[in-house]
């Protein structure tokens, strides 16, 4: 008897606790659907409101309806989407005068917060609306273990051309591979020439290899004379990775001596280099270049022979006639690759 009873009670523990997540599954999907609808709205306020100031040229201080927004959170979602979409002396006005007076001291409190979603919050309010008295919040908030927080107020540190800055982008950048890693490279690509000027200058102390790798990598997709930098000794390194970073840098990034440097390549013992170098004269062509694309045709790695072949079909009347030129009794191989090139790529 004892035991049905203690059973039963078991089984009406079970089925209340049931009864009270659903319960609280309930209040909660109630919860959201509200709170949907109340951002909703208040998303809705706010754009109207800006609207108004860009439009009717209203001063933020008169505009109550965000004075007394409490949200910080959606503010700065709506901020976020009108930066995307506008620009110029009005908003840049309206935006900061927004931030001065609603955002910025929150931002500052957050900073040193132990939650990251608080710090992510300082950050991207630092990276809306930079200026040189944050400073050094900003420099703190770069050197956040959490990529979400040092990630968000990186573009801070490029806009206020702060070379401490840039140096611990370019430091986090060689620590990581994917998306983090290229997500660092496109901020500090939208930098101004100083910018590049202190990359270049980071390269040229010496620092380790992945560090090194990660400022040639920038210095690649930029239109920037180096000045520093003796690009053509590491075209001799051993590491193979040096010496490709150093070779699509003179591609993509030409010098004076970028195709005198290239073409020298493609003698390299390296079948992927020598291909990696046929690749970059498509930026170069010359009447010289094209007759040492000829004589890629025949290089001994059908890698090579290919590359050629495609860079010869890009390279207008002239290169196709190099290509039609081959036969089959003079040199298979590059009767070969030419074909291929004609007929497929």
């Amino acid at each position: 008897m004892f035991e049905i009873q203690f059973f039963i009670g078991i089984l009406f523990f079970e089925i209340a606790i049931v009864a009270l997540l659903l319960v609280s599954l309930i209040f909660r999907k109630i919860w959201e659907f509200f709170d949907d609808r109340w951002e909703l709205r208040a998303r809705q306020t706010l754009t109207r409101t800006l609207v108004e100031c860009l439009v009717d040229n209203k001063t933020i201080h008169s505009c109550k309806r965000i004075h007394s927004f409490r949200s910080s959170s959606v503010l700065l979602q709506v901020l976020e989407d009108f930066d995307r979409k506008f620009s110029g002396n009005s908003w840049e006005r309206v935006k900061y005068s927004i931030y001065s007076s609603c955002l910025s001291n929150r931002a500052k409190k957050y900073a040193r917060s132990c939650f990251w979603k608080k710090r992510n919050f300082s950050a991207r309010c630092f990276a809306l609306c930079p200026t040189e008295r944050d400073r050094d919040i900003i420099l703190r908030l770069m050197d956040d273990p959490n990529f979400l927080v040092s990630g968000s107020v990186a573009p801070a540190v490029v806009v206020l051309e702060e070379k401490e800055g840039v140096y611990k982008i370019i430091h986090k950048m060689s620590q990581l591979k994917g998306y983090a890693y290229y997500y660092y490279r496109d901020i500090l690509l939208q930098g101004s020439q100083k910018v590049y000027h202190w990359i270049e200058e980071f390269a040229a102390q010496g620092q380790n290899t992945e560090f090194y790798i990660a400022c040639l990598d920038v210095l690649e997709h930029v239109c920037f004379k180096l000045n520093k930098l003796n690009i053509k000794k590491d075209l001799q390194s051993k590491d193979d990775r040096v010496h490709l970073a150093a070779l699509n840098l003179l591609i993509h990034n030409p010098q004076p001596y970028s195709l005198k440097a290239i073409a020298k390549q493609m003698n390299d013992e390296d079948p992927h280099m020598r291909a990696e170098a046929v690749i970059g004269l498509e930026h170069f062509l010359t009447p010289r270049s094209l007759r040492r694309l000829r004589g890629a045709l025949k290089d001994l790695d059908r890698e090579v022979r290919i590359s050629a072949a495609e860079v010869l079909k890009k390279s207008g009347r002239k290169g196709m006639r190099v290509l039609r030129e081959q036969n089959l009794r003079s040199d298979s191989k590059a009767y070969e690759a030419a074909q291929f090139a004609l007929k497929f790529l």
